[in-house]
């Protein structure tokens, strides 16, 4: 049985607060579980991939042949899974976590959906960079929409310079992190960028 005792007096989620991720991969596996651990009990994954094992080593999967979410949900007893991609449908959270690789599909859900928060969370090799969009921050939607680019524009990294896990990590906290500042004072991050290689926090836009 869980308990938060220890965190009690830093931040508890409301048990109603549904979240949904959408892709289960570098970014999506990590933020679901560290979701869980903060205390989210409603949390539901899309995604149709099935394990690969170039994932193993930087997503939270073990084994690979398997259904990215089916295995999510095994591991992380708060997830939900939705073993499909999106496709444009309506998804009726509070907050959405978007950690898909296409800059098409990302754009598409911050013009259609409605959640009181979203957030993009993205990795380049070893360069994070995160955005968030809510209606209580009116410009918010603008300033992503501007920083938008098409998939065709995105910078190819070598096969061997894509990922590795403790970027995983340190994204999902970041995310986790907006998302209970969010809930807890009603604050929007508009966007981070996180150099890995440096340690270098490039910029915070408020």
């Amino acid at each position: 049985m869980k308990s938060f005792l220890r965190q009690r007096d830093i931040f508890v989620p409301d048990e109603r607060t549904k979240v949904s991720i959408i892709g289960a991969g570098g970014v999506g596996s990590w933020v679901a579980l560290g979701l869980s651990k903060t205390g989210f009990e409603k949390i539901e994954v899309w995604d149709a991939d099935i394990i690969e094992d170039h994932n193993i080593p930087n997503q939270i999967f073990l084994v690979s042949g398997l259904n990215k979410t089916e295995e999510l949900a095994k591991t992380v007893p708060s997830v939900t899974a939705i073993s499909k991609y999106w496709e444009g449908e309506t998804i009726n959270s509070d907050i959405i976590v978007i950690g898909v690789d296409n800059m098409d599909t990302r754009k598409k859900i911050v013009e259609t959906q409605r959640a009181s928060l979203i957030v993009d969370g993205r990795i380049g090799g070893e360069l994070i960079r995160v955005l968030s969009v809510s209606p209580i921050d009116f410009g918010s939607k603008q300033y992503y929409l501007d920083s938008w680019y098409p998939s065709s524009e995105a910078m190819e990294l070598p096969c061997t310079a894509r990922a590795i896990v403790d970027v995983g990590f340190f994204v999902s906290g970041i995310i986790c992190n907006l998302i209970r500042k969010f809930l807890k004072e009603s604050k929007v991050i508009r966007e981070i960028v996180f150099d890995m290689k440096t340690l270098e926090m490039l910029k915070i836009a408020v």
